[in-house]
Formats: structure tokens, sequence, C-alpha cells
């Protein structure tokens, strides 16, 4: 296993800009390696 593979990573971030006014969200997962965790991981 690789260092890179030990880390921690979230998935999907979306930012929306619109009339001076931005947004941004995400699904609330995080990766480790491969696996996928569930929401709220930390």
């Amino acid at each position: 296993m690789d260092v890179k593979d030990k880390l921690l990573h979230a998935t999907t971030v979306i930012a929306v800009r619109k009339n001076g006014q931005t947004a941004i969200g995400s699904d609330g997962k995080v990766t480790h390696g491969s696996q996928i965790l569930k929401n709220g991981a930390k």
C-alpha cells in the first residue's frame, strides 16, 4: 500500500456562482485508498 492509498480524499464537490452569489455543495463521502466511507466520516 502506497502512502497515497492511506490519505483521505473528499469526493464530488460543486460550486456555482450566479448573480454575484456563490453556492458550494458536496456529497459528504470520503475515500480511503479504494474504500468509500459513509457520509459524515472524519
